[in-house]
């Protein structure tokens, strides 16, 4: 059974670096992950207390850090089913390698696909067409994410 979402904080790994925040299912990420191990290095996904909660002097803070790069698409909440074929890190070395700047900075400026003027459109819509994701909302949600996972780990 899927959990609800947690908001996981993630730095964009473009040349420009800036925040984004990225829905994860919790139940398909335990599955990857499966019994805790230390990593080193890696990304923060989810953090209790969450961020920017007052913590006493001596309290915990409990952090998961994963190599997110060979997770599977399908922990993004929100991603488009067509992304189930690939791995986080695939779908990021794709996006970045074949598209110039200004195209990835629109995923990092713009929230939601719904919000992009008609030219950033074509731009994600060509973006996503060459991995063969249709251009929506859940093919925005997807690139972002693999953006903002992809690069670290």
């Amino acid at each position: 059974m899927d959990t609800p979402i947690r908001r996981a904080a993630m730095m964009m790994a473009s040349n420009t670096v800036a925040k984004r925040y990225t829905e994860l299912n919790e139940a398909r990420v335990n599955e990857v992950l499966g019994q805790p191990k230390v990593v080193v290095g890696g990304t923060v996904i989810f953090q209790d207390p969450p961020a920017g909660t007052p913590i006493a002097r001596g309290g915990g803070v409990t952090l998961t850090i994963a190599r997110t790069r060979d997770f599977p698409m399908n922990i993004i909440e929100g991603a488009h089913l067509e992304y189930d074929k690939y791995k986080i890190g695939e779908v990021f070395d794709e996006l970045t390698k074949t598209n110039p700047e200004p195209v990835l900075k629109i995923f990092e400026d713009v929230d939601e696909y719904e919000q992009l003027t008609e030219v950033q459109r074509q731009q994600v819509d060509a973006a996503l067409g060459k991995l063969g994701i249709p251009g929506s909302k859940a093919g925005y949600k997807g690139a972002q994410g693999a953006l903002a996972l992809g690069g670290v780990g």
